[in-house]
Order: structure tokens, then sequence, then C-alpha cells
């Protein structure tokens, strides 16, 4: 899982908006994705991984958060 810290800086960097997409290439937790998307209930994101216990990971934070733009 990527560090609260480095979550934080990278996201703030990229300035995210509500008209924003973005691609979380290797996804992992699906902590970036799920911190993107808590941004702004507007912003898509694609959180992609090949692991699937991973991947699994992902979908239980995106419930838990209600994150319902992560795809």
């Amino acid at each position: 899982m990527t560090k609260s810290e480095i979550r934080t800086i990278s996201l703030s960097k990229l300035g995210l908006s509500a008209d924003s997409v973005l691609y979380d290439v290797g996804a992992g937790t699906g902590s970036v994705s799920v911190a993107a998307a808590m941004i702004d209930p507007e912003i898509k994101v694609y959180a992609i991984e090949k692991n699937r216990d991973a991947l699994e990971l992902i979908k239980a934070n995106k419930t838990k958060f209600y994150a319902d733009n992560i795809e």
C-alpha cells in the first residue's frame, strides 16, 4: 500500500478536478484509486490490476469507501 504522505503529495501534484480521468496502473490495494475517487465524485478512476487477490481487495475498498466512480 502506498503510504499516506506519498498518496497526498502525488494526488496534490496531479491537480485532479471534477472532469479528470485517472488510470491507476498496478493499483495493488487501490489506496491511490480510492483517495483520488474521494477528491470529487465526478472524477473517473480506472484501477488496473492483474493480481486477482489484489483485485478483490480493490473491490472491497471501493465498497467500503463508497467510491462508486472507480471502475
